[in-house]
């Protein structure tokens, strides 16, 4: 679930420095976490939580200074890359997703084997590259580009 317990403040002068009021950060926040401000769509990184009501963000607050803003913190993310889950009942949904949409485009494109990955609605793409997957929704399978064929991956489940 988010993390919304108390305001915080940004002054314009230190931007990367959100200073909380009613916060217990140290026990209910992590780095690496999506922090936001509820008035705003800003996504912003928190880079390190140093007390109970002090964190450093990134990238730095652009705005004038604020205070007793609401904000969130977004806590559940998957377990192997981290990205950052929808769940019912959270709030500024549209921001989730747009970060986790983000952090997963970067993963693919930053992972040498998954830069080929492409989701075409029924057909193989024109100029087929070794190594390129691509979802066939009309046979609803994943098919791999051997560079001389259109092979289909087959999956095989472990009993």
């Amino acid at each position: 679930m988010q993390y919304t317990t108390g305001t915080i403040s940004i002054a314009s002068g230190t931007p990367t420095t959100v200073t909380g009021v009613g916060t217990r950060w140290l026990a209910n926040v992590s780095t690496g976490w999506v922090f936001k401000l509820q008035s705003e769509d800003t996504i912003y990184e928190i880079q390190t939580v140093t007390d109970d009501t002090t964190l450093v963000i990134d990238p730095a607050y652009g705005g004038a200074t604020i205070s007793g803003a609401s904000y969130v913190i977004l806590r559940d993310y998957t377990a192997r890359y981290q990205w950052p889950i929808l769940l019912k009942g959270n709030v500024n949904w549209a921001a989730v997703l747009s970060e986790s949409l983000r952090r997963i485009d970067s993963d693919l494109y930053e992972t040498p084997s998954c830069r080929y990955i492409k989701f075409v609605p029924q057909s193989a793409p024109s100029s087929p590259v070794e190594g390129m997957i691509y979802y066939n929704s009309s046979s609803q399978a994943f098919v791999y580009y051997t560079g001389a064929a259109w092979r289909v991956i087959q999956s095989t489940l472990l009993t």
